[in-house]
């Protein structure tokens, strides 16, 4: 019982110990999730990246703009920065072709260096005379006339919106221009704004006379990549970020202050919007769309309007390919040659209402550096280099169109949800399944994982991030089935030193691959028991050394384990040169019977090569016998006991019964019969397509009972051959005449039987049925015989 109980631990280990790995694992990412560092959306962003490749936002023309100061405009136009002048000129073009609003993603935070009170220094410097130096009084200064000039497109109805910077180093103690302000009908966390101490801004006498203003610092993620934009920051004035007065000090971006303006322009819409407060900041406190136990940013309302955002408010960015549609060189504004009509079609919105009715709309314009040398270009899931201010265009577009990307609040727990629940699915079913079968399950699990992320991505514009479940499925069944796979190889190794004495190696593989099939304690079992014996072994012996004899059995012995072993016999033990194996255990084995029989045959056939290579030079030594050698078979089936026999110290795997004892009977009855195999009647009666021909009753020395024996002769070409049949007819005959003591009657058909016997090896066998019919002529058997031949010899 003790390998039964090895093999038992080591099956239990086999379950329990991957499952206490993968279960490490599947805790230790949990936690790690839980905790949430910034590291892992690394991954989970780039795969969100590729989505946007795969799948960016289509362009709807909304009426949003960009005026490009890009290369080929410098080159036109003249190094930046342009002389305020032609600012002011470029912006009053824009509102004569079409523009409702201007927002310039541009700081103007020094004094025109072209400006004439600028350039006297410089000309005097350079030797200019009095009357040169006189003509610059007559030009103002180039900042007032483009202050002047956003003063006097203000009054017109004309905005233009300034932007400024945040900066994280101390500066000047000044607030930025802010039109409205935030309300909030709840907590406002600020401090998850992004927060900053001071402002970069336009010089006063440009941006007082702007409409409004709004930062446009713009946040990248630790890769350098932008992927959202900011709508609202925090300048930290001194107030604490959890004092309800700290909203004050929130401020709104350049887009959101763009998009606040088109909607206050809005005809349909000025009487939701245009109030003191401007805007409202939603929080889960206030409008319980997230939870109510931690106060979050949810959005940014305007009346009826949200805005959703991240809880750091910012607005996730989705973006198009392409600009041309939208994008504008400035040179065109500057350029006398380019009419206003010209610049119309640039600028006006075209319209076409169900009716087909055209009609035009004002646009909403951004004004940016596109340039190389002017440093405001960042990388985007779609491009390396993009204008900055095409972040905020695209920005305004989404919240114009309604189109927001989101991350819901009930990602993070569905994400925890699926690591728990895949984890827990793998655990279970890798010590069952096998790594590949369910290597499989992670497969569709894992990628089960990645296509809703998709589907919610395309159909919901839901962000959720499949990635560190995925790694974390990953590391939990590469754990768990590495440990599997090191446990079934140690079993493999255990039951393959346990098996390979008995067992061909193609039997202890399938005993390795499927372990469950193995009963290792006693059990009861139908099973075939062969024993083979070499003739004479005692005389062979005694003229052999020892060396020689080991040889001869090693040469004799080596063939025919690998017979028997072949049709998957298990070979139980060597007592000298006898050989006794079994079928039907440990593994099932349905033809048992058959293949006990084909071993017989085909250890008969091996063996007279063996002794005919004896007569050839040619033939291997390793192929032949030193002396002629015969043998004899005996086969029976029945019900055995099989399991682990011995002690505690020492045990082998082997069987034991009455049917064993019955079938080493047989192989001695092999040399009183005169025939090579002799078989059972329960071993016969399943070879019907085998050449049997029954031969008698017979009872064995120290048994009770008898039983019919019969010797095999061939297969199932022997059994179809004419000669044999005719064989089998007459000793029909033969054995019903002999049975009926007719003995002289049965005499006269020895000789027929004789000549027909001697083609399947039958001739010795019936001389020794001569001799005893003769001697029951001289002494009859009782009245009452039933035709058994009682043995007096094993």
């Amino acid at each position: 019982m003790a390998k039964r109980s090895r093999l038992m631990r080591m099956g239990w280990r086999k379950r329990a110990l991957p499952a206490a790995a993968g279960l490490i694992v599947l805790v230790l990412t949990a936690a790690i999730h839980y905790y949430n560092p910034l590291s892992l959306n690394r991954f989970g962003d780039q795969l969100m990246d590729q989505f946007q490749r795969w799948e960016p936002r289509e362009y709807q023309d909304v009426g949003v703009r960009v005026v490009d100061i890009d290369e080929d405009s410098i080159d036109r136009i003249g190094q930046w920065p342009w002389p305020r002048t032609q600012i002011a000129e470029m912006t009053q073009r824009m509102f004569e072709a079409g523009a409702g609003g201007v927002a310039y993603d541009i700081v103007f935070s020094e004094a025109d260096r072209t400006s004439p009170e600028n350039l006297r220094p410089t000309l005097i410097k350079g030797g200019a005379t009095e009357e040169v130096l006189a003509g610059l009084e007559q030009y103002r200064p180039h900042d007032e006339v483009f202050g002047e000039k956003l003063g006097v497109l203000s009054e017109l109805g004309g905005a233009v919106i300034m932007g400024y910077f945040f900066e994280y180093f101390e500066g000047p103690d000044m607030q930025p221009k802010r039109l409205y302000g935030p309300s909030s009908a709840g907590e406002v966390p600020v401090q998850a704004l992004p927060r900053y101490v001071s402002v970069t801004d336009s010089i006063p006498v440009i941006n007082d006379n702007a409409y409004d203003a709004g930062f446009v610092s713009t946040p990248k993620d630790p890769d350098g990549i932008v992927r959202k934009a900011a709508l609202l920051a925090y300048l930290d004035t001194g107030t604490p970020a959890d004092d309800p007065f700290a909203i004050l000090d929130v401020y709104p971006s350049l887009s959101l202050a763009m998009y606040r303006f088109f909607l206050e322009a809005t005809a349909d819409t000025t009487a939701k919007v245009r109030d003191a407060r401007g805007y409202r900041i939603e929080t889960s406190t206030g409008s319980g769309e997230i939870g109510a136990n931690v106060s979050q940013i949810a959005g940014i309302r305007f009346g009826e309007k949200l805005v959703p955002t991240t809880a750091k408010g910012e607005l996730l960015v989705h973006f198009t390919e392409g600009r041309e549609n939208r994008v504008i060189p400035a040179w065109k504004l500057l350029d006398p040659d380019v009419s206003i009509e010209e610049l119309e079609k640039d600028f006006l919105l075209k319209m076409t209402d169900a009716d087909g009715n055209e009609s035009y709309r004002p646009t909403l314009v951004y004004v940016g550096t596109g340039a190389q040398g002017l440093y405001d270009l960042v990388a985007t899931p779609l491009e390396p280099t993009l204008p900055g201010v095409l972040v905020h265009a695209q920005a305004t577009e989404q919240m114009l169109l309604g189109h927001f990307l989101t991350k819901p609040d009930w990602a993070p727990g569905v994400r925890l949800l699926s690591l728990l629940l895949g984890g827990l699915i793998l655990i279970l079913i890798v010590p069952i399944a096998g790594p590949l079968r369910s290597g499989l399950v992670a497969v569709l699990i894992i990628g089960g994982l990645f296509f809703v992320s998709w589907e919610l991505y395309v159909n919901q514009r839901t962000l959720f991030d499949p990635v560190y479940p995925a790694i974390a499925l990953g590391l939990v069944y590469l754990i768990t089935s590495t440990s599997s796979f090191i446990l079934t190889e140690a079993e493999k190794s255990h039951i393959n030193g346990a098996f390979s004495r008995y067992l061909s190696p193609d039997m202890v593989a399938k005993i390795a691959d499927d372990p469950g099939s193995l009963e290792l304690g006693g059990e009861n079992r139908d099973m075939t028991i062969l024993f083979s014996d070499i003739r004479g072994f005692s005389k062979i012996s005694e003229g052999m050394t020892s060396a020689e004899l080991t040889s001869f059995l090693n040469r004799y012995l080596t063939p025919m384990t690998q017979i028997l072993m072949s049709h998957k016999a298990t070979v139980d033990k060597y007592i000298g040169d006898a050989v006794m194996a079994f079928w039907n255990a440990p593994l099932d084995d349905p033809e048992h019977h058959r293949n006990a029989a084909l071993s017989a045959l085909e250890m008969m056939d091996r063996l007279a090569e063996m002794n005919a290579a004896r007569s050839n030079p040619q033939a291997p030594e390793s192929e032949k016998l030193p002396v002629e050698t015969t043998i004899g078979i005996g086969l029976f089936s029945g019900d055995c006991s099989v399991g682990n026999m011995g002690s505690d110290q020492r045990f082998d795997y082997s069987v034991l019964g009455d049917v064993v004892n019955t079938s080493s009977r047989l192989e001695g009855m092999t040399k009183q019969y005169g025939v090579g195999i002799l078989v059972g009647d329960s071993t016969a009666e399943h070879l019907g397509e085998f050449a049997l021909i029954e031969l008698d009753r017979a009872k064995a020395v120290g048994k009770d009972s008898w039983l019919t024996i019969f010797a095999l002769v061939g297969d199932e070409q022997v059994a179809n051959d004419p000669a044999f049949a005719k064989l089998l007819e007459l000793q029909s005959k033969f054995l019903a005449t002999y049975r009926e003591q007719n003995f002289e009657e049965a005499l006269t058909m020895i000789g027929e039987l004789s000549r027909l016997g001697a083609g399947f090896g039958l001739g010795k066998h019936y001389t020794i049925m001569q001799e005893r019919i003769e001697a029951y002529l001289v002494d009859p058997p009782p009245q009452d015989w039933e035709g058994v031949y009682v043995l007096r010899q094993k």
